[in-house]
C-alpha cells in the first residue's frame, strides 16, 4: 500500500473550496486553520481537493521523494 495524502502549503488563503469538493468529507477549518481530518483515509490518487483550490495549495505525499521535495517547497502547513 502506497500512503497517499494531501498536504496543505503556505499558501493556503482558507477560502473553503477544498472542503467543500472532498467527497469524504476529510477536510475542516479548525481555529482559522485548514486541517485534514485524517490524511490516511483520503482514497489513494484522489486529487479533488487539490484541482479545487485556486491557490494551488495542497500537494500529496505518495511515498516518493519527488513529492516530499513538492510538498515541502515553501512554506508548509502539515497535518
Amino acid at each position: 500500500m502506497i500512503d497517499w495524502y494531501p498536504i496543505i502549503k503556505g499558501n493556503c488563503n482558507k477560502c473553503g473550496k477544498c472542503i467543500e469538493m472532498c467527497p469524504i468529507d476529510n477536510m475542516a477549518l479548525t481555529n482559522n486553520q485548514l486541517v485534514i481530518i485524517d490524511g490516511m483515509k483520503c482514497p489513494e490518487n484522489c486529487n479533488i481537493c487539490s484541482k479545487s483550490c485556486p491557490q494551488d495549495a495542497i500537494s500529496y505525499y505518495d511515498g516518493t521523494e519527488e513529492s516530499i521535495l513538492s510538498a515541502f517547497s515553501g512554506n508548509c502547513h502539515c497535518h
